[in-house]
């Protein structure tokens, strides 16, 4: 059986997820999904992000009875296909995919190396998205900021290969649309309605975060994220309002000598 080609991608089906899916996933379902990054800066401003999901519970039962009603049977394969999301990164200037590894049916590792993190956003793979990620220098150091809007998150939505299950589809619709709590919580009611009930389903989203961990290149001066050591930030984003994004998310840290 071939795959629907996604941004390109064609070839043998063999359960195929794509980055943006596989992502949208994590972030997007229940707590079964587990999401851990970890981002660390250099002087330069080069950069190394390592990301490992883990799609458990509801989220890979979901996967299982999509690929049997397409004629796929799971058997301990990895809903992932590595050499796909390789691919993707090797056409993204200023972005090494340096590993890309799968563990278990719903597990992947990945360790992404940039050139250049700042000017990756503002100038490279990803011009004209207003401050997701801004590094500017200040009186005291540097200044980054990660803002999170809905007009954000539907341009880098348009970066990344999406799959054409419901999930994926819905939750980019949502982005499009600029979808409230209430109808992403209806959204996701629906397509889960054979799993488990709305209720548990909106407890479990409301009770799940992303979280992200950013080393920094020298000690903190001032910052609105947790702070774990004299260099080291943390912030956990709750589902809801990272998907639904009904306000703007801004986060920021000061750093420097």
């Amino acid at each position: 059986m071939d795959s629907i080609g996604c941004n390109g991608y064609t070839g043998p089906m063999k359960y195929s997820i794509l980055m943006k899916a596989a992502v949208l996933m994590c972030l997007v379902l229940l707590t079964g999904c587990g999401v851990d990054s970890k981002l660390h800066i250099d002087t330069d401003k080069s950069a190394l992000l390592s990301v490992e999901l883990q799609i458990t519970g509801i989220a890979l039962e979901y996967f299982k009875d999509l690929g049997e009603a397409q004629g796929i049977v799971l058997e301990g394969s990895s809903l992932f296909i590595p050499e796909q999301i390789q691919g993707f990164f090797d056409g993204l200037p200023g972005v090494e995919a340096v590993k890309v590894e799968t563990e278990g049916p719903g597990g992947l590792v990945l360790l992404l190396g940039f050139d250049h993190i700042d000017s990756f956003f503002k100038n490279g793979a990803l011009p004209g998205i207003p401050g997701l990620l801004n590094i500017e220098q200040v009186s005291d150091g540097e200044t980054l900021t990660l803002l999170f809007t809905r007009d954000t998150m539907q341009q880098l939505s348009g970066l990344l290969p999406f799959g054409d299950d419901p999930v994926s589809q819905s939750g980019m619709m949502l982005f499009e649309n600029h979808g409230t709590r209430e109808e992403f919580l209806d959204m996701t009611g629906w397509l889960f309605e054979e799993y488990a009930s709305p209720g548990e389903i909106a407890a479990s989203l409301a009770a799940s975060s992303i979280g992200l961990e950013i080393e920094l290149p020298s000690d903190i001066r001032d910052t609105n994220m947790t702070r774990i050591s004299g260099d080291t930030v943390s912030v956990s984003i709750p589902v809801l309002e990272f998907f639904t994004l009904e306000e703007p998310l801004k986060y920021y840290v000061t750093y420097g000598k």
